[in-house]
């Protein structure tokens, strides 16, 4: 990893240090120099690994926001609030690691530490700067469910990607920064509805099976006419009667036409 561990300073860091585990577990012991923040994160970090033994030690802290979130951390309140936000899934028969409930990427290439780590992530949240993942160059999964994405500019940089999909992400509109995925064979644009211009898809040359859905403003498809390994499309109902229709079955591609509602707002700009 390019990016140096150093110490959780979010409580969304401190579930992806819990994530791991071990590997990480000596950064979270008890440091009376440690800041506020970063104490607070090494505390919950620790209390989702269920690691009391080490907990105990922050006991001695007085300062007040220590003493509280330790209280609040042996509470019944706590029990069911920490529950991991990490945990190994099946993407597509594939096993992928899930990460929910995130707010932000910052230090997401932690997760490499995980043992046998599968180069998948699926990741879901409202999280909005993309950047900390190019600290995650080997990934050849890649799901991203936020709404506040808006610059794909990140993904440029992840050349083993095989596998990508895009769900209700309404503010992307630019598809540039894709045309660098060579080895990108499986792509999923799902709620993008301000999407107009797919022409940087013309650019992947691996790409078989593509799936955009609920673009309602999407009305030309010409420029998939150029992907020669394409095999597998699907489209919203809107572009059934395309000029373009005509020609992919001709090539023998498998189409599929597909409605999905409820991604027909915008979130509010902050």
């Amino acid at each position: 990893m390019e990016e140096r561990v150093i110490l959780p300073e979010t409580l969304d860091e401190a579930y992806l240090f819990a994530a791991v585990g071990a590997p990480l577990k000596a950064l979270l012991l008890y440091n009376p120099t440690q800041d506020v923040q970063t104490t607070l994160a090494c505390m919950r970090a620790l209390a989702v690994m269920h690691d009391t033994h080490s907990l105990q030690a922050y006991q001695a802290d007085k300062r007040p926001e220590i003493q509280q979130e330790y209280a609040w951390l042996h509470s019944r309140e706590a029990l069911n609030a920490l529950q991991p936000r990490v945990r190994m899934i099946s993407w597509d028969g594939r096993p992928a690691l899930f990460v929910h409930q995130i707010r932000s990427l910052k230090k997401i290439h932690v997760l490499e530490l995980i043992p046998h780590f599968p180069q998948r992530l699926v990741l879901k949240g409202t999280f909005r700067d993309l950047t900390p993942l190019t600290h995650l160059s080997a990934l050849t999964g890649l799901a991203l469910l936020s709404k506040h994405i808006r610059d794909l500019t990140p993904l440029a940089g992840l050349t083993r990607l095989a596998q990508l999909s895009l769900t209700g992400t309404p503010l992307i509109t630019d598809l540039a920064p894709l045309t660098t995925l060579s080895q990108l064979s499986i792509l999923t644009l799902t709620g993008l509805i301000e999407l107009t211009d797919i022409q940087p898809l013309a650019s992947l040359p691996a790409l078989r099976s593509l799936a955009i859905l609920a673009s309602p403003k999407l009305t030309t498809i010409t420029p998939l006419l150029h992907l020669p390994s394409l095999r597998h499309l699907e489209l919203p109902p809107h572009l059934r009667t395309a000029p373009e229709i005509a020609q992919f079955r001709q090539r023998g591609i498998l189409l599929r036409f597909t409605e999905i509602r409820g991604f027909g707002k915008r979130p509010r700009q902050r």
